[in-house]
């Protein structure tokens, strides 16, 4: 790519080659990546992706752009003389693309901006540079061309107000100018220009011949010999490219040896049905590699599903022997409790003695000491024994028990893990003693249960691997050679036209070694993409597969291919294949056995009777060597070692009587795709030699040389037709220039032959007068003029008038006839005007246009002086031209609706979404270009929709962009392919254009139609639909798909949706019939309400707004002066997309519906979306405050507007446990770091400890609370458009608030004495180990008594936060003995007191504790007391102990043990978030209620579920619950519904733990809890209330999944095809919906099982007819043929279907068999169908011959002619 050669080019405009509908077609595209470079260069960092550009900061740059176009050499020498290229850059920009190889560098065509200079400051002089294709500027080039070059130029003309055409000296010369004076140019008659004349010929009767001419070369860099792998074994074959057979489709294969290899697919906590688990995950069949840390619940789970039925010896086992030792365990722990009662017991009286004279002689001692103690104490002794035996005893029990439990528990885990290692080793021996492809490593298994709902689908989340022994493979890739659009249709017109193919499309299967495609013998392409592959395998038998290029891989794997044993057919053989007859002949060259095989498309290849014999036509010793079809026919061309060339009928089962005798044995032969005649080559050491022989005259010719000096010798060739059986090629790969060619045989034969061409007079045709070579330079102008607007309706206003446009200015830079550039362009707005009536204003006729020589104009822009020409804001020139480019959103393929992702298909990301749920579609959309306008740059722009629909090739386009100024049409095929957008933005507003391609095409089916129109009406404002009247007056069938989408999503259940006008256009009306088209349009249409009533699509679909409008013929005035009424009806209508940002939303969640088949309420999937992107954001928006942290830093904004949510925050960073790792060193970290953003963090120990801690709660507390009401206002703006009540928004709210209390509780310290100080410990709350204060532990002051005493001022040595004076060295001031309490908690050590004192010795401190002992058990207890908070039972019913000790001194009374927490270390018994209470020991108190927060503040979510009767919500989507529906030959993936059973969303009163009343997930009053019925062939549940009044009812319906088609044929094998799916009896009906499957099949019966006991009893029911015969499934039980009324009538369920085609469908589905009903080449089938009721007795054929049509022989009554009395011939 030379693009990047030439410096500061960048391209934007790409033009690029794509598979359309109708062959290769060009499409203009956004270059993303050059666009990205220019952005960066202008605004570093602007450009993030091509979704995510900030215009605005774009916006601070100028930019000047000057358009050029013209002349390659030109355009060379100009970007010569800017210095920015060299002479041998030059050279290669001016080589030909089209004789160029593969490797040579060259410059695609398209729109290119070339920064010449430095800017001058803020201001970036630019050119825009339109870079042709090879014959863009040649007026005879193709179609295609033509239109790639009136696109770029219009964007080229809106882009640059000043142009430069540089027109060479060469193209200057051929430029013909106008001698016709104006006056004569008025009244010229236009009958040259408008009338083509056309006759068809008879081409006359010649001589038979062959003719070869040069054909197309086609460059490929895989037409080379391959590199052969390294592990290849030389045995494998060359590794070298290969034709493919063909008769009308082309390509070549290239093979690469792949050595064995594993391929591993790892998956991480994937989540999976247990039907998936035991089926799709293959614990069934792989060999398996439990990991031994899977416990007892993964292997529980395994066992049930799979594990069991594989191993039932091994799991059986394994289960017994764990209930063995949970038994076991609990009759140990039962004996041991009795064994220590027992000891208990007899201890007690010993205990009993100790504790009594314990408290004796401390109360004796005691009233020692207090004479004025009562003698009643010691009367109470006894009482005080008893009490304190009691507690020593309860002690005793809890901490045994404890101990015994624990025992009997760890031996029980240790003895179970014991059994499942001693399990799992089992079981993965025993899987590894059979040899197994694949393996399957489990590391974890859990259970994922969802909400519960009525219908539960239980999941698990599995964590390992598969891996896959593969085993060593050949890799083949086919490349398909495609013709663009144009080609194909100048082939049609033209049989001699050399076509430029090009291989664009890749398809790859593989084959294990050993297994070897037969080249020589047959892989051939067909028609459709489909591929013949005929392979060996390692014993010799064939293996013959015929299937689509997509899913042949699919067909190797799974074995569906026809196996011919090798026995049967013989070692040495022919084969020959004959595409329009899908017949393939299989020769035995030994045998002399001729086996012939026939393709269907239900069965396959199916055998032709049985094998031929021969033998009586040759003689011993021959032998077969080549064979071919005569082209069309069931004649076979057998060629004999005898070099005999015969043919042999297979009707006739006879030899023709004339024989070929060749020369010697040929190499090949080769028939030629028309039918026409046979190739013979023959190798030879001077070459390969043709012959033709013309199958007319074969055996009496000696045939015709044919000249084809180039053909390789040995290397094969093939022989195809391009387009139908015409214009036959000979194909063969040149390896040495990379590339293939062919030859282009002209054959003719003694036939007449008819060709239809245009009229040539006698002195050529009127356009051949006129021609003309490169007048398009100039004329190219009025091209864009006439097929885009002049001035349309509705004006872009993107440039802000802060831009300073200069006039319009058309520079000709030539050499010659500068004078008469003025005039032609003056000529050309007059002769646009005239003609087209076109509306033009001054905005041609304003432009300046000159004609300069190149040095004049390169010595204008190419010097250093600023130019005088328009300037823009950067941004702004850049999204104006953006929104002209078209986007392709989505396409219609198999009856599904396909989103594109920036506008291309993608094959990969439409696998990756199969089944998946409508979330994650959304995510996958991608509007390229658009997205960063809709997100950001014009977000709160209000949205206004206009779309364009209606019946193919009737201006759709045409009138939308005139209407709106867009450019559709012009970015792929003449034709709209699916959906595409555009944008105009206007001052006030952005309007979104739809353009969508024509319904009721005869590639579409029914269903497709629907899903368009359902997209269309759904999120336009103003639907514009074009009908070609005078060719379809059937109103009913021309609104079908419109009345079909009327069943299927509910435009009450989502009231954003469906607000549009339709504005039906009728086109080509003059004014003298407008009134009389309306008229009968109304009238229809107003039948059509009084039929469908409330159900009527214009009710529905557009709130009962509609408008007529009989449009003018086109080119007269007229036509363009409704255009602006269309403007003023767009501009009534109710804005239903606010902003742009939430139209981009809601047209994405639209679409993704309709991809997943979702019905459901729109508003319950958006709000679940964004419930879903906020939960996401939410930890990062607390934790950070920001919505993104990487790559950059994105600020919490409204999505709707991208507005910054403007509130006070911290920039500090916060911990969360939900969005962060849990490690308690990254939470103390986090809180260390905020503690240190406090201002005042450093004067601590100036102020009282105590009152420095709550100063610094307060501030954590409050940065919290910033945090916490920034993300709470993000949220509210965020969700403010959704109605309450949503679940997710419910959910999203419950985990908000779970968040921010996990916030909070991560800043909340411990305030707790430090371990090593006096001052209060900093850490979180919940942190580990000792207390720690953050600090040194040092005091930070000077000595008292050295700044009382001297001058010099030491520090102070006593811990932090000490009582007391500050003393640098105790024993130098005080007395400094030990404390008589050192050693216990708080003690500082050494005596404080004076020197010399006569008292105890004491510290500082306030207070000394000690351990708290028991004296009555201090021989047995050494350690701590346990906190008395402990071994009591919470509201859930666990036990909780605290796990701190007394910390109350030995010496202090209390009669219960208190560690040093002073707050409730209990969690909330509703959240989970800690209690709030003051007191450490309330849990004790009898009925305690452990709540979070202060208990009159805090309110409380209930968590428990609805009780309410009835559904509370119907999800059509949930979480990617998917089913697969496999039949013979396809899978299609669809999703069921789920009834759900919503939280109860009722708030507790603070201190409450229940509310009063019911339980209810609504607060509404009017909520409704859904029906239970269920359709019994979809299982969608009614959409009506519980109890509804109405007697049938009502849903959406979905997929048939829980049907079985039922088709009554000669066998199973027999198929229906419905929409492009074939259907086989006991198929799912999951391809179908129940709403549109009965159109599908128009006239038809539904089949039941039989619910009478006789078949007398089905008699005489004009609804029902009695199955005499068994079908599947089930063919045991009887079954019926019943009406669509009846059908629907059983279900219970409303039928979906309008009062017509309710009528259509009780009608007999008996069909006239007369010939003119059938469809031929021309036509569709136009079949005529008994008028007599369904199942009616037959008719009296002696009543007399009815008014219209006639009575057949069996009884029905037709409205056409007997087929009988016309004399046709029928075949009975």
């Amino acid at each position: 790519d030379l693009a990047s050669s030439v410096k500061g080019l960048y391209r934007i405009l790409d033009l690029v080659t794509e598979q359309g509908s109708g062959g290769l077609v060009d499409k203009i595209i956004i270059s993303q990546n050059s666009l990205k470079a220019f952005i960066d260069i202008v605004c570093p960092g602007a450009y993030a992706s091509l979704t995510k550009v900030d215009f605005k900061a774009l916006d601070q740059y100028i930019v000047k752009p000057v358009g050029v176009y013209g002349s390659k050499e030109e355009i060379v020498r100009f970007l010569a003389e800017l210095r920015v290229v060299d002479d041998a850059l030059a050279a290669w920009l001016l080589t030909d693309p089209s004789t160029a190889g593969p490797m040579t560098p060259t410059l695609r065509s398209g729109l290119y901006l070339l920064r010449p200079t430095e800017p001058f400051g803020q201001t970036e002089q630019i050119f825009v540079i339109y870079w042709p294709q090879e014959n863009t500027w040649d007026d005879s080039a193709p179609p295609q061309v033509c239109w790639n070059r009136v696109t770029f130029m219009r964007y080229l003309t809106k882009m640059c107000d000043q142009v430069a055409a540089l027109i060479s000296s060469t193209h200057a010369k051929t430029i013909v100018w106008s001698d016709v004076d104006e006056d004569e140019a008025r009244d010229k008659d236009d009958e040259g220009g408008r009338i083509i004349n056309c006759v068809v010929n008879r081409t006359t009767i010649q001589e038979e011949s062959v003719q070869v001419r040069e054909g197309f070369k086609v460059t490929s860099r895989h037409i080379t010999y391959a590199e052969p792998a390294p592990e290849a074994s030389a045995e494998l074959g060359p590794t070298k490219p290969s034709l493919l057979f063909g008769e009308a489709s082309q390509g070549f294969m290239t093979m690469q040896h792949q050595a064995a290899r594993r391929i591993s697919d790892v998956f991480k906590a994937r989540s999976f049905t247990y039907l998936q688990l035991e089926n799709d995950l293959y614990v069934m069949s792989d060999r398996l590699c439990l990991s031994e840390s899977l416990d007892d619940e993964a292997l529980n789970i395994l066992s049930r599903n799979g594990l069991k039925r594989r191993f039932p010896d091994g799991c059986a086992k394994w289960a017994h022997d764990s209930d063995a030792v949970e038994a076991q365990c609990k009759r140990m722990r039962a004996d041991e409790l009795g064994k220590m009662r027992a000891t208990l017991d007899k201890e007690e009286e010993k205990w009993t003695l100790a504790i009594h004279e314990a408290i004796v002689d401390t109360a004796l001692s005691f009233q020692e000491a207090n004479a004025t103690v009562q003698p009643s104490l010691i009367t109470m002794i006894p009482q005080v024994t008893k009490k304190l035996l009691g507690l020593i005893r309860n002690i005793q029990e809890d901490t045994m028990k404890e101990r015994i439990t624990a025992d009997t528990e760890s031996r029980e885990q240790q003895e179970k893990r014991t059994l499942s290692l001693q399990f799992i080793r089992h079981i993965n021996e025993l899987t590894n003693q059979t040899q197994q492809r694949h393996t399957f490593f489990i590391e974890s298994v859990a259970e994922n249960k969802s909400y519960y709902s009525y219908y539960p689908l239980s999941h698990c989340k599995v964590s390992g691997a598969r891996e896959t022994q593969e085993d060593p493979m050949t890799c083949f890739t086919i490349h398909a050679m495609n013709l663009t659009e144009q080609d194909r249709h100048n082939l049609q017109l033209d049989a001699s036209f050399i076509p430029s193919p090009r291989f664009r499309s890749e398809h790859k299967f593989r084959l294990t070694q050993g297994c070897t495609v037969l080249y020589a013998l047959r892989a051939q392409l067909l028609e459709d993409e489909k591929l013949l592959l005929i392979v060996t395998d390692r014993i010799g038998n064939l293996m013959v597969y015929l299937d689509h290029l997509t899913a042949i891989e699919a067909a190797i794997t799974r074995g569906r291919g026809e196996t011919l044993n090798r026995e049967k057919i013989g070692q040495d053989f022919v084969l020959a294949f004959d595409e329009s007859k899908r017949m393939l002949s299989i020769a035995s060259s030994d045998k002399l056995l001729l086996h012939i095989f026939v393709h269907d498309d239900t069965r396959g290849f199916q055998a032709v009777g049985s094998s031929i014999n021969l033998t009586q036509w040759y003689k011993e010793g021959t032998s077969i060597r080549h064979a071919c079809f005569v082209s069309g026919s069931e004649e076979l061309l057998l060629v004999d070692s005898q070099a005999q060339a015969r043919i042999y009928s297979l009707v006739t089962s006879q030899f023709r009587p004339a024989t070929l005798n060749l020369h010697h044995v040929p190499s090949g032969v080769h028939p030629t795709p028309d039918g026409s005649c046979l190739l013979v080559s023959y190798d030879h050491e001077a070459g390969r030699a043709l012959t033709a022989y013309h199958w007319d005259s074969f055996g009496s010719t000696e045939g015709i040389e044919l000249d084809t000096p180039a053909l390789p010798v040995g290397e094969p060739f093939v022989v195809t037709s391009l387009i139908s059986g015409t214009t036959v090629h000979l194909l063969w790969l040149d390896f040495s220039a990379t590339r293939c060619q062919s030859y282009a045989l002209d054959i003719t034969r003694r036939v007449t032959e008819l060709m239809f061409r245009e009229k040539v007079g006698r002195r050529g045709s009127k356009r051949a007068e006129d021609a003309t070579a490169h007048n398009c330079l100039v004329d190219c102008h009025s091209e864009v003029w006439i097929r885009f607007p002049v001035l349309a309706a509705v004006q872009r206003e993107t440039i802000s008038p802060a831009s300073l446009r200069s006039q319009k200015r058309l520079i000709f830079v030539t050499d010659r006839d500068f004078q008469m550039f003025v005039q032609h362009f003056s000529d050309m707005i007059y002769t646009l005007e005239r003609t087209s009536k076109k509306p033009t204003g001054d905005a041609l006729r304003s432009i300046k246009v000159s004609a300069v020589m190149f040095s004049v104009f390169v010595q204008e822009l190419c010097g250093t002086t600023p130019w005088n020409v328009s300037q823009y804001r950067a941004g702004e020139w850049i999204v104006d031209f953006l929104c002209l480019i078209p986007i392709h959103i989505a396409v219609m393929r198999d009856n599904r609706f396909i989103p594109l992702k920036d506008g291309v298909y993608s094959p990969e990301l439409e696998s990756s979404l199969s089944g998946a749920e409508v979330n994650r579609i959304v995510d996958s959309i991608s509007f390229g270009w658009y997205e960063s306008l809709f997100r950001s740059y014009m977000a709160t722009k209000p949205v206004r929709v206009v779309s364009s629909m209606g019946e193919q090739s009737v201006g759709k386009s045409y009138a939308l962009n005139h209407l709106v100024d867009t450019s559709f049409a012009g970015s792929a095929m003449r034709t709209t392919e699916g959906v595409w957008m555009s944008t105009t933005p206007t001052e006030k507003e952005l309007i979104i254009a739809l353009d969508f391609e024509g319904i009721h095409s005869i590639e579409r089916f029914a269903q497709e139609d629907t899903l368009l129109v359902l997209f269309n009406t759904a999120i336009s404002n103003l639907v514009l639909f074009r009908s070609n009247f005078a060719l379809n007056r059937d109103i009913a069938e021309l609104f079908q798909s419109f009345q079909s989408s009327a069943t299927v999503l509910d435009p009450a259940e989502n009231p954003s949706l469906f607000q549009s006008t339709l504005a039906i256009i009728i086109k080509d009306v003059v004014a003298a019939d407008r009134t009389e088209i309306a008229r009968e349009f109304t009238a229809k249409l107003q039948r059509l309400v009084q039929d469908e009533q409330e159900a009527n699509f214009i009710t529905r679909l557009h709130a009962g707004k509609l408008a007529i409008i009989p449009w003018p013929v086109i080119e007269t005035k007229e036509f363009y002066e409704l255009f602006p009424t269309l403007k003023r009806r767009l501009d009534q209508q109710v804005t239903t997309h606010r902003a742009a940002s939430e139209f981009l939303h809601k047209v994405k969640m639209l679409m993704a519906k309709l991809k997943a088949n979702d019905w459901g309420a729109m508003s319950q999937s958006m709000a679940s979306y964004r419930s879903q992107l906020l939960s996401s954001l939410l930890p990062n928006a607390l934790a950070f405050g920001f919505q993104e942290v990487n790559p950059e830093r994105e600020p919490l904004k409204n999505l709707d507007t991208n507005i910054p949510v403007e509130l006070h925050d911290t920039e500090s960073r916060f911990f969360l446990t939900a969005g962060m790792a849990p490690q308690p060193e990254v939470r103390e970290k986090a809180l260390e770091t905020l503690q240190s953003s406090w201002e005042r963090y450093h004067e601590r120990q100036t102020i009282s400890d105590s009152e420095w801690v709550e100063a610094l709660s307060e501030y954590l507390q409050g940065i919290a609370n910033l945090r916490i009401d920034h993300v709470q206002e993000w949220l509210s703006q965020n969700l403010a458009r959704f109605q309450t009540g949503h679940t997710s928004v419910e959910e999203l709210r419950r985990n908000f608030e779970g968040a921010t209390v996990d916030l909070k509780s991560n800043v909340q310290l411990c305030k707790l004495q430090c371990g090593d100080c006096q001052l209060l410990c900093i850490q979180s709350r919940f942190h580990d180990g000792r207390h720690a204060c953050q600090t040194n532990h040092q005091c930070i002051y000077e000595c008292d008594f050295c700044r009382e005493t001297t001058d010099e001022l030491r520090e102070c040595s006593m811990a932090a936060g000490h009582a007391g004076k500050h003393i640098c060295v105790v024993n130098a001031h005080l007395c400094g003995k030990p404390c008589k309490f050192d050693g216990r908690f708080g003690c500082v050590h050494q005596c404080t007191k004076v020197i010399g004192h006569d008292d105890e010795h004491l510290c500082a401190a306030s207070v000394h504790a000690s351990p708290c002992f028991n004296h009555a058990y201090i021989s047995l207890l050494t350690v701590s007391q346990p906190c008395s908070l402990s071994g009591f039972k919470l509201a859930d019913g666990s036990d909780y102990s605290c796990p701190g000790f007394c910390r109350i001194p030995n010496d202090v009374d209390h009669f219960r043990h208190e560690c040093e927490a002073r707050l409730c270390s209990v969690t909330c018994q509703l959240c989970k978030r800690l209690c709030s209470d003051q007191d450490h020991m309330h849990g004790l108190e009898d009925g305690a209620v452990h709540l979070c927060g202060r208990v009159n503040t805090q309110e409380h979510l209930c968590s428990a579920m609805c009780s309410a009767q009835g559904i509370c919500e119907i999800e059509t989507a949930p979480h990617s619950i998917e089913e697969t529906f496999t039949s013979r030959n396809q899978t299609f993936q669809y999703v069921k519904v789920v009834a759900k059973r919503l939280k109860c969303v009722r708030v507790l009163p603070p201190g409450a733990t229940k509310h009063t009343g019911s339980h209810n997930h609504s607060l509404d009053k009017k909520v409704i809890h859904f029906c239970e019925a269920r359709c019994e062939s979809c299982g969608y549940f009614c959409t009506l209330p519980r109890g509804h009044p109405q007697q049938e009812h009502e849903t959406l319906h979905g997929s048939m999944s829980r049907t079985r088609w039922t088709i009554d044929g000669p066998d199973d094998g027999t198929a229906l095809e419905i929409e492009g799916r074939r259907l086989f009896t006991n198929d799912e009906g999951a391809p179908m919906m129940c709403n549109l499957v009965c159109r599908a099949m128009g006239r038809h019966v539904h089949i039941d099982y039989c619910r009478s006991y006789e078949e007398a009893a089905c008699v005489g029911n004009d609804e029902i007819q009695h199955i005499t015969k068994s079908l599947r499934p089930h063919p045991d039980r009887p079954k019926d043929y019943i009406t669509h009324n009846l059908f629907w009538k059983r279900s219970g369920f409303k039928d979906p279907y309008s009062r017509e085609e309710q009528a259509v469908f009780a009608k007999c589905d008996a069909m006239c068999s007369g010939p003119e009903h059938s469809s031929d080449a021309g036509s569709l089938a136009q079949p005529s169908y008994c008028t007599l009721p369904l199942f009616h007795p037959p008719a009296n054929l002696n009543a007399g011959a009815p008014a219209v049509g006639y009575i057949s022989n069996d009884g029905h009554h037709f409205t056409c002619q007997n087929a009988l009395v016309m004399q046709q011939a029928i075949h009975v």
